[in-house]
């Protein structure tokens, strides 16, 4: 996809987050509560995390279409509820400090959490794809492949002597054919897929406290 295609392709993600989160505000005016909200909203994000994890090199874009939508429903139900517990658990006078160090921390989680993140993809991916590289190179058909004056030149420098590979640009897969790109697509799917299942790990833990620790009030018990 070029970069404006890419980015249109995540509109399900803001759709999903703008509908859900008029509908949880509207739901926790009319009732009062806002646990069920949190939960759900975990919990699909959770679902989402593991939709993630599933995804395959020839995927279909609904695929991925899915899980975005599954991700923005679960923030639009979660976050603002998340501020209204807060809310709700101080007094009226520390409201505004309450409000304010659920940005805060959110904040710092997002910043934390994108480097963790990102430190366990282009931690594993090289090794992973590495891995992939060798297993394919078995088969002469392959190696044949990659000899192909086009190939050859789209690699040089990207494989190392020793079997490893230098992912400091990826630009290299549009030029390559497509079957002697796979096992590089291959290796990256893995490393994404290990790090969708730690984000579900997280998410998992975060809906466990959210049912079993967060209190059942209404709005109209504070």
């Amino acid at each position: 996809m070029s970069p404006m295609e890419a980015g249109l392709a995540t509109l399900p993600t803001v759709v999903a987050n703008l509908a859900v989160t008029l509908l949880t505000g509207r739901m926790i005016a009319r009732t009062g509560r806002f646990k069920v909200h949190l939960v759900a909203g975990i919990g699909s994000f959770t679902a989402a995390m593991l939709v993630f994890a599933t995804l395959r090199v020839d995927s279909p874009l609904w695929h991925p279409t899915l899980g975005m939508a599954l991700m923005g429903a679960g923030l639009g139900a979660s976050m603002q509820t998340l501020t209204t517990l807060a809310q709700c658990e101080v007094p009226r006078t520390d409201m505004g400090a309450a409000t304010a160090s659920v940005n805060f921390f959110r904040s710092n989680g997002g910043t934390v959490g994108t480097a963790a993140f990102l430190s366990i993809l282009f931690t594993t991916a090289a090794g992973s794809i590495a891995d992939r590289l060798a297993e394919a190179r078995h088969d002469p058909a392959y190696r044949r492949l990659l000899a192909q004056p086009d190939n050859a030149q789209a690699l040089t420098g990207v494989l190392r002597p020793g079997g490893g590979v230098d992912l400091e640009d990826s630009a290299f897969l549009h030029a390559l054919d497509p079957g002697a790109a796979l096992p590089f697509l291959e290796g990256y799917v893995s490393s994404m897929r290990v790090v969708f299942l730690t984000g579900a790990a997280v998410t998992l833990t975060a809906f466990a406290i959210a049912a079993w620790r967060v209190p059942d009030l209404t709005l109209s018990d504070e």
